[in-house]
């Protein structure tokens, strides 16, 4: 090896070595093999279906996730922060698996009820009785690979998140190509199937691993001192999905399905943004509930990791928003770019809420949490109400100006809570 390179090896096996790093790596791996593969997905099935039918999947299928997790009941943050506590950590996961499912097969069935309460487009969608049962899969099947990348971050073996992720998520590009002809249907049916595929490798691994599921014991019991704690973070994470799975039901019902296909389309790019805070905050939390001590010390270096990529994606976005959109077509080029750029420079406040959130989490203020939470939602959709007449822009100028202004409060509190903690 050249002599100037290896101070650089040195540098790179020191940062490996180093668990917040290694594991903000792999969860950045594997958002990014997320969203990447996620673009292809979309863009053959822009070519693949109609971009009515786009839209009527794209105003479900942030549905199904936004359920998902609220059937999580907050218990996968608790997973993260109690799991090194319990005595009995098989009986733990497993009671907290049969809670999870039982509530996700609920949510998901009430919500198809119920469904024209909240839009009647997507509720003719439900009385076709094979569609239903779709919703109730997809949805099932997504909470619980969720609550499977929860214990791997736990356990902070997070190379099993990326691993699993990336496998069924690169299924999904080629499993819409099974159901051309079905319409909308045929794009949840593509993403059920490879939910379905990333089961099966989750529970190959968690009980190869870690053998959770040996026995068949469960105890709400085991769940005993998580409940305040999960049910804030259950709350907080309805409230930051509300306004994904809202916003794409305001724009169908007032400017048309095509523009909620380009929403969406959009929103999926510019989640490529929030992968390295996303990432870095999550290992973040997983090294702060296993070492509260160190938790200054630890937000030192996410905050320099994240500012390291952020600026720079940044950049590149604003050049390239047109180019990009233009490989789903013209109309989403021509519809959507103004708002990708707009959401771009919407990721710095946001990196600001999320750093905050984890510290909420490690220092158990959880109440900080949830109000965050609310002002998020409650902003970007009162602002989205009042913007929508702009068109797809004025979503970018409701969601940049919610996250500035809860940006600074989540930081005062972040503050506050440190000190309380140190105290």
């Amino acid at each position: 090896m050249p002599a100037f390179l290896s101070p650089l090896t040195t540098q790179i096996k020191h940062k490996w070595s180093d668990s917040l790093y290694r594991n903000s790596i792999y969860l950045i791996l594997t958002m990014a093999a997320m969203a990447g593969f996620g673009f292809i997905f979309w863009l053959i099935n822009a070519k693949l279906f109609s971009a009515h039918e786009i839209g009527i999947a794209t105003a479900i299928i942030p549905t199904t996730t936004m359920i998902a997790i609220g059937s999580l009941f907050g218990i996968d943050s608790s997973i993260v922060r109690f799991l090194n506590t319990k005595t009995d950590k098989a009986k733990f996961v497993r009671s907290a698996f049969f809670l999870i499912t039982i509530l996700s097969i609920v949510g998901s069935v009430v919500f198809g009820l119920f469904s024209y309460f909240f839009s009647p487009t997507i509720s003719e969608f439900f009385t076709n009785s094979t569609n239903y049962f779709v919703f109730v899969g997809l949805t099932v099947f997504t909470t619980i690979n969720l609550f499977a990348d929860a214990i791997y971050l736990a356990n902070k073996k997070t190379a099993f998140t990326f691993l699993v992720t990336t496998s069924h998520s690169f299924l999904r590009m080629i499993f819409p190509f099974l159901f051309i002809g079905y319409g909308a249907a045929g794009i949840l049916l593509a993403a059920m199937l490879a939910q379905i595929v990333g089961l099966f490798l989750n529970f190959f691994v968690l009980q190869r691993t870690w053998q959770y599921f040996a026995g068949a014991s469960i105890s709400l019991d085991s769940l005993s001192g998580i409940w305040k704690f999960s049910t804030h973070n259950y709350l907080a994470s309805l409230l930051n999905l509300l306004p994904y799975s809202v916003v794409p039901i305001i724009i169908i019902d007032s400017i048309g399905e095509a523009e909620s296909a380009y929403f969406y389309i959009v929103t999926m790019i510019s989640n490529l943004m929030y992968v390295i805070p996303n990432a870095t905050t999550q290992s973040l939390f997983a090294e702060g509930s296993h070492d509260e001590e160190n938790v200054i010390t630890e937000l030192k270096k996410s905050i320099i990791f994240i500012s390291i990529f952020i600026i720079p994606a940044i950049v590149v976005i604003y050049f390239t928003a047109h180019f990009l959109l233009s490989f789903f077509g013209a109309d989403y080029a021509e519809s959507g770019a103004s708002l990708l750029i707009m959401l771009s420079f919407a990721t710095i406040p946001y990196a600001v809420i999320i750093i905050a959130k984890a510290i909420f989490k490690v220092t158990k203020k959880s109440h900080y949490l949830l109000l965050c939470a609310a002002l998020v939602a409650v902003m970007e959709i009162s602002l989205v109400y009042y913007f929508i007449s702009f068109g797809l822009i004025g979503i970018g100028y409701a969601f940049f100006l919610s996250n500035l202004i809860v940006a600074f409060i989540a930081a005062l509190l972040a503050v506050r809570a440190l000190k309380t903690t140190d105290k």
